[in-house]
């Protein structure tokens, strides 16, 4: 019997995207320019956690 070694997986990501749509997130807006996005994973499913213009 071999033994296997779990995979590691990140839990968060961090994605830089340019807003062509208008976002707002925690009263802030993001529209036509580039933006950080960071999402994090919580057991279910990711989570956008932060927004900032890159």
């Amino acid at each position: 019997m071999k033994l296997l070694k779990r995979r590691k997986f990140k839990v968060r990501k961090e994605t830089k995207k340019f807003a062509y749509l208008p976002i707002i997130y925690h009263g802030d807006f993001f529209w036509l320019s580039s933006v950080r996005i960071e999402k994090s994973y919580n057991g279910m499913s990711m989570k956008i956690i932060n927004i900032q213009k890159a």
